[in-house]
């Protein structure tokens, strides 16, 4: 993915930073907030604990948005690494990027994972990694040979499609359309043509159909992108779009979830609508102020993030900064301080950490490329 270029500071700064934002959540920005919220009252608590933390199976809080963003900033990121390529060097040249790209990050997310080193049956072939490689690798190719609104009708086609075969079409052993984990063409697909370990037991929430349908919150980061290197508007105006575009989209999305629920672990279209609208929204919001007003004082550590979002997914998971900060706040401290206290004190350094870590990669031009 292009996030992780040589020179970062050629790229559209907000979208840097949104992608730092967005990492930061799982980089240790949860944790934190748990600690913070854990200090606060029980109405606060019960209002904030479960945006935190996944919907458990219908409906949306603030951690489902995590993902789907990301999608969303790998669409984005077609447009940046592709389209001079493209213009320069041609498709062959595009297709082994996109192909080197893809091959490895799925690579990654097989050791993330677990590796193979269990046997065949323990492998997970589809994870959050998995998802991201495939999305990139069909929405780089699809881009490569189709305009805007060619790439839109692929989009609308993908999601109605998609929901039209959850919504109408019961799944194989089912007289009724169902919407229990167990009994939509989601988890049927997955159970008969998924090999490997599998999230769920018979099927993943990172499966077959779900991905496909990830396919088009990845095209809403290209169309976004469009948008944003297109000379004839003005930042304002690209902006203005971008906002209220994206609450257009949210809403139908939430409307759409009326008849269609939303739901995570199948990627819904209504799920689509919602955080690819979200999404879209947020993006010009962050560049309305980071790229017209010009409010960058708070922007570093997610640039630090952002240039190597990557590195530090890998890193939280290879490097224990949790277990680190222990060392520090740990036993007695904890014990001095209290359970709420500590755990704050405990993410607080570890988050520390984590941020050190990629503002020492920063500011050695260090950037992990794949």
């Amino acid at each position: 993915m292009s996030s992780e270029t040589a020179n970062p500071q050629d790229r559209v700064l907000s979208v840097d930073v949104l992608r730092g934002f967005d990492m930061f959540w799982l980089a240790g920005g949860t944790g934190l907030a748990l600690g913070i919220v854990g200090l606060c009252g029980e109405r606060a608590k019960a209002l904030l604990l479960p945006q935190l933390d996944h919907a458990k199976w219908i409906g949306f809080t603030f951690y489902d948005f995590i993902f789907p963003l990301f999608v969303f900033v790998v669409g984005m990121s077609v447009v940046f690494s592709l389209g001079k390529l493209l213009e320069r060097k041609g498709r062959t040249a595009a297709y082994k990027r996109i192909a080197r790209r893809a091959v490895l990050m799925y690579m990654l997310g097989l050791v993330y994972y677990g590796g193979m080193g269990g046997g065949w049956s323990d492998i997970r072939l589809m994870g959050v990694l998995q998802r991201l490689a495939i999305c990139y690798l069909i929405t780089g190719l699809l881009f490569c040979h189709f305009g805007t609104r060619s790439l839109v009708a692929i989009c609308v086609t993908i999601l109605a499609g998609y929901w039209f075969l959850l919504s109408f079409v019961p799944a194989p052993g089912h007289e009724t359309v169902s919407w229990e984990p167990d009994g939509t063409w989601t988890a049927f697909v997955d159970a008969h043509w998924l090999p490997g370990r599998k999230h769920e037991g018979t099927w993943d929430a990172n499966g077959i159909l779900g991905t496909i349908s990830a396919v088009s919150t990845c095209l809403m980061g290209v169309f976004s992108a469009q948008l944003l290197i297109a000379g004839t508007l003005s930042a304002q105006k690209k902006a203005g779009y971008l906002i209220g575009g994206g609450l257009v989209v949210t809403v139908l999305g939430l409307l759409l979830g009326l008849q269609t629920p939303i739901i995570k672990m199948l990627w819904t279209p209504s799920y689509v609508l919602v955080s690819g609208g979200l999404s879209v929204f947020l993006l010009g919001v962050f560049h309305l102020i980071v790229d017209v007003w010009k409010i960058r004082w708070w922007t570093p550590p997610f640039l630090w993030i952002g240039a190597n979002a990557l590195t530090i997914y890998l890193a939280r998971n290879f490097m224990d900064f949790n277990a680190l900060a222990d060392r520090f706040v740990g036993g007695g401290v904890a014990a001095m301080v209290g359970p709420d206290v500590g755990y704050l004190l405990r993410v607080v350094l570890s988050l520390a950490f984590s941020l050190a870590f990629v503002r020492y990669l920063y500011r050695k031009g260090i950037f992990l490329r794949v």
